[in-house]
């Protein structure tokens, strides 16, 4: 399980990198997620995935 400090730390990197994005950890299911609007959800296992998920996400909607 992350531990507190890193699941802090990560969330703060998450929404400085992406500040139109919520992010929500839950430590129980091992999930991170992003919330942008009423139809973007992003899920992933990590913050690291999460993060390329979002990445990815942004690469493709800058380029559409």
């Amino acid at each position: 399980m992350t531990g507190w400090v890193d699941a802090a730390n990560w969330l703060q990197k998450l929404r400085e990198s992406f500040p139109d994005w919520a992010f929500l950890y839950d430590p129980w299911q091992n999930t991170w997620s992003a919330l942008r609007g009423k139809n973007d959800r992003v899920t992933a296992t990590t913050a690291i995935e999460l993060n390329a998920l979002l990445r990815e996400k942004r690469k493709k909607h800058t380029y559409a």
